[in-house]
């Protein structure tokens, strides 16, 4: 009686293991980290893609970390006033049939000293069967310097 109890265990075990392993199978994922001191960084520019084909559902997920503050390095707007802290808006973008880079899921964040750090997460669906990457800006630059991490996961 023993002998069978073990043996049914143990291949419990193994479905399990087989059914988890098949599922981490299917699913894949790219990391993505950066610095940023301006305003922008651009994976397009700095030749950084993922290849991931078309009608995939893609989702994006990280965390934004203030890491240093340049108050010299903050804009001044229209009426010549320093501005405040800046969204930062997080995106991935696809290469479309034209070339052209078109957003295909994004988030956005406001991080600054006080606040410290903060989450983010979008999903979308590809269209096309080509290079995506990330797009990640400021609308100016508030004088945080930022550390960006996360995946990319499809």
């Amino acid at each position: 009686m023993l002998n069978k109890w073990h043996k049914n265990k143990t291949s419990k075990e193994v479905l399990i293991v087989f059914l988890f392993l098949g599922s981490s199978v299917f699913a894949a994922s790219y990391s993505f980290s950066g610095t940023m001191k301006l305003r922008m960084l651009d994976g397009s520019e700095n030749g950084v893609y993922y290849s991931i084909g078309s009608n995939k559902n893609i989702s994006i997920s990280g965390k934004v970390k203030c890491i240093g503050y340049n108050a010299k390095e903050v804009e001044k707007d229209i009426r010549g006033n320093k501005v405040g802290v800046q969204t930062t808006y997080i995106q991935l973008y696809e290469i479309n049939n034209s070339g052209i880079g078109t957003p295909l899921c994004g988030s956005s964040v406001k991080v600054s000293s006080s606040s410290g750090s903060m989450s983010f997460s979008s999903t979308g669906r590809s269209k096309y069967s080509k290079k995506k990457y990330m797009y990640i800006y400021k609308p100016m630059n508030d004088g945080y310097d930022l550390a960006i991490s996360g995946s990319i996961t499809y």
